[in-house]
């Protein structure tokens, strides 16, 4: 018989049963100390869930009005531009930028695929396609453009993409200069 001490009381008890109360203290103790860090963690998650209610609370009391108003503008300014490459009767304000965009080139260059291109080449060629729009040489520098080698663009041309890039540079510069 082993003795086991209880609230200040001492009993004799089994081997087997001291060893399971032994077993029984041990898990109590990690018990106690899993509380006690699930606790910290509660304390710290309510800490970071007030904090975000105040954040939140700060964001709807602020005038998003400007912001707003911006955001429709650059939309409105990108229909415009991209609408002389649509029908009239055409909806394209449900659409986002990024759609417009590959709808209105994918009007010229049907072949254009977006799909594994980013945002900003998206853009950049829909930027280019205006510009050429603007010059009347849509067709041709697209020919050329959509090539996947010089040696496949229209010889009487003689144009590369990266000339056509260049040209591009060059008009752009210009007309910041002339600004």
């Amino acid at each position: 018989m082993k003795k086991y001490k209880l609230d200040s009381k001492e009993f004799e008890v089994a081997e087997e049963v001291a060893a399971r109360l032994d077993s029984d203290a041990a898990t109590i103790s990690s018990l106690k100390s899993t509380e006690k860090e699930l606790k910290t963690r509660v304390d710290s998650l309510k800490g970071e869930c007030d904090g975000l209610k105040s954040k939140l609370e700060s964001e709807l009391k602020k005038d998003h009005s400007s912001e707003i108003a911006e955001q429709v503008k650059a939309k409105l300014a990108l229909i415009g531009k991209a609408s002389e490459f649509f029908k009239k009767d055409e909806d394209i304000s449900g659409l986002s930028a990024r759609e417009i965009q590959v709808k209105a080139i994918t009007a010229v260059q049907p072949e254009f695929k977006a799909d594994g291109q980013s945002d900003e080449y998206v853009a950049a060629r829909f930027d280019i396609i205006c510009e050429f729009k603007k010059d009347a040489k849509l067709g041709e520098h697209f020919k050329v453009a959509s090539s996947k080698t010089d040696s496949e663009a229209p010889s009487k041309l003689n144009l590369s993409s990266e000339d056509l890039a260049r040209d591009l540079m060059k008009r752009t510069i210009n007309n910041k200069k002339g600004e």
